[in-house]
């Protein structure tokens, strides 16, 4: 299958699933199929598998350790991610945020909330993954929190903000 055929293709094949007029599944199946052909291997299914979820794990772990935390949530509804293509380069970024449950399980609230990014950079044609960025673009530690913990949070933020 060559990229001048991918519309046709998903035309033909995910305008509807099981006579439905469901987008969202029509979308997820085409996905799935797409990103588990590793024969097809385009530029556009190449721009396709950096959007794919599980791209952001080991970001997650990097974050997560290397703030000093054992737990974060996902703050639902708030995963993003931009496609930029500049004149040398192609940018996925990954946008989510988190929230730190509280360290001593007393309360539901969390202790923090930051944004933070991970970003692929590839070479024009999608041939080489030239590089890769984590980063804390912005966060909110909450009142309340202890003064120990609350420099401890900082320390671990500051690692990825600047």
């Amino acid at each position: 299958m060559k990229d001048d055929y991918l519309l046709e293709y998903i035309n033909d094949h995910y305008d509807s699933i099981d006579g439905t007029d469901d987008v969202s599944a029509a979308i997820t199946k085409f996905l799935r199929d797409m990103l588990d052909n590793l024969e097809y291997d385009s530029p556009a299914v190449k721009i396709l598998k950096g959007t794919y979820q599980k791209v952001v794990f080991p970001a997650y772990y990097l974050l997560k350790y290397g703030i000093g935390i054992d737990r974060m949530r996902d703050c639902r509804g708030t995963w993003r991610i931009e496609i930029r293509f500049d004149r040398n380069r192609i940018v996925i970024t990954h946008i989510k945020n988190q929230s730190i449950p509280s360290e001593n399980f007393v309360s539901n609230e969390p202790e923090a909330e930051f944004e933070w990014e991970v970003s692929l950079i590839f070479s024009r044609d999608m041939e080489k993954l030239v590089s890769t960025t984590v980063r804390i673009r912005n966060y909110q530690i909450f009142d309340g929190v202890e003064k120990a913990r609350v420099k401890k949070l900082r320390k671990g933020f500051k690692k990825f903000t600047s």
